[in-house]
């Protein structure tokens, strides 16, 4: 029985010796024993730098775990870095705080037998902040133009005098299909007008009839000649 021991004690001790971290190697005192600290913070990881390792480069890299004895490797950290400046800061990565506990390791990077780690720490992942947009969703609602006023529509009409002399109310109404009408009244012994008048046309519409002019007065006034004019652009009266 003891010479079956025997070798089992051997296996176990060379294992021990094999994952044993190298007493002699940089000793990393940041940072401490359960220290917090958050993601996306920086932390300085600082270490002593052994004479006999002078002038070495290491590489650092993050372990993890639920529990001190069940870390493994999570991430390299940094490649490469002279073990003579004897710190060195590292940006918590954002993704970290998973783990319960978590642990920083250092090797040589000639001889990556030769390693130390350092003391437990934890990570606090920050709460994520989401910023909620409430978008507005509106009906399109297709809304008519207001009225436009349409270019000066230019109307004239011409009359001999009236039989008697007298002096004559005259009354001229401007319209056309789909339009507000303008109505002007005149006062006068002969009618030789050439006058502007403003047509208010709904958007769109497109007048199939031409100006229509309308002329009243009294009994007595003589015959009216009366001409319209008009010029139909983009469905509006000119």
């Amino acid at each position: 029985m003891i010479s079956s021991f025997v070798p089992f004690l051997f296996i176990y001790s060379f294992i021990a010796v094999v994952i044993a971290q190298t007493s002699d190697f940089a000793v990393i005192f940041s940072p401490t024993a359960w220290q917090e600290v958050n993601t996306g913070d920086l932390l300085n990881v600082g270490w002593n730098v052994p004479g006999k390792y002078a002038g070495q480069k290491v590489d650092i890299s993050l372990v993890g775990g639920a529990s001190q004895g069940t870390q493994v490797p999570i991430m390299n950290i940094a490649s490469g870095i002279d073990i003579d400046a004897d710190r060195y800061d590292w940006r918590v990565d954002p993704s970290l705080g998973a783990d319960s506990v978590y642990g920083l390791q250092m090797k040589l990077q000639s001889d990556p037998s030769i390693f130390q780690y350092s003391n437990p720490f934890k990570i606090l992942a920050k709460p994520h902040t989401t910023t909620s947009t409430q978008q507005s969703s509106s009906r399109d609602k297709t809304k008519a133009p207001p009225p436009s006023h349409s270019a000066t529509t230019t109307l004239s009409a011409v009359t001999s005098d009236p039989v008697d002399g007298h002096s004559s109310s005259f009354v001229i109404t401007y319209s056309a299909p789909d339009a507000i009408t303008s109505c002007h009244t005149y006062h006068s012994n002969s009618l030789n007008i050439s006058q502007h008048a403003n047509t208010y046309t709904p958007p769109y519409a497109t007048p199939t009839a031409p100006i229509v002019v309308a002329a009243s007065g009294p009994t007595h006034a003589a015959p009216y000649v009366l001409l319209a004019m008009g010029v139909l652009v983009s469905g509006l009266f000119l």
